[in-house]
C-alpha cells in the first residue's frame, strides 16, 4: 500500500503514481530475467529465449542501455546454445548497439560470428571487446 497523504497538488500524485508504476516495471523485467537465468541454469533453453524476450519487450527501447545489453547478451547466448546462430548473432548485434562498452557484447559477436564462416569479422569484435 502507498501512501499519497504527502500529495498536496494533483501534480505531485501524479508524479507520485509515475515512479510507482515505473518500479514495478522495472521490478518486472528483473523478475523476467531471474526467471530465464533459472530457466538457462536448467538447460530450458526455449522458455529461456521466451523470458528474455518478454524482458526485452517490457523494458523497451528507452530503458536503461545496459540492463537491455545484459538481456541481450543472455539471449544471444542461449540462442547460441539452441545453435540459432542467425538469431544469436541479430540479438549480439543488439548488445554491441545498446552498449559499445559492454564486453560481453564482443565476446557473444565474437562467438556468433566464426559459426558463420566469418573469422576475421569474429577476430575484429573480439578485439574490440578487449579495449573496453
Amino acid at each position: 500500500q502507498v501512501d499519497f497523504s504527502d500529495c498536496f497538488e494533483k501534480s505531485d500524485l501524479v508524479k507520485k503514481m509515475s515512479r510507482l508504476v515505473q518500479q514495478e516495471s522495472e521490478d518486472a523485467v528483473q523478475k523476467k530475467k531471474c526467471y530465464a537465468n533459472a530457466a538457462f541454469r536448467r538447460g530450458s533453453f526455449a522458455l529461456a529465449v521466451r523470458y528474455y524476450s518478454d524482458a526485452l519487450a517490457m523494458h523497451g527501447e528507452d530503458g536503461d542501455a545496459l540492463l537491455a545489453a545484459q538481456l541481450h547478451s543472455n539471449k544471444s547466448l542461449t540462442l547460441l546454445r539452441m545453435n540459432q546462430v542467425t538469431a544469436a548473432l541479430s540479438d549480439a548485434k543488439r548488445c554491441v548497439e545498446r552498449s559499445p562498452t559492454f564486453a560481453k557484447g564482443w565476446l557473444r559477436l565474437g562467438s556468433a560470428l566464426p559459426r558463420l564462416s566469418m573469422a576475421p569479422e569474429a577476430a575484429a569484435a573480439l578485439g574490440r571487446g578487449v579495449g573496453v
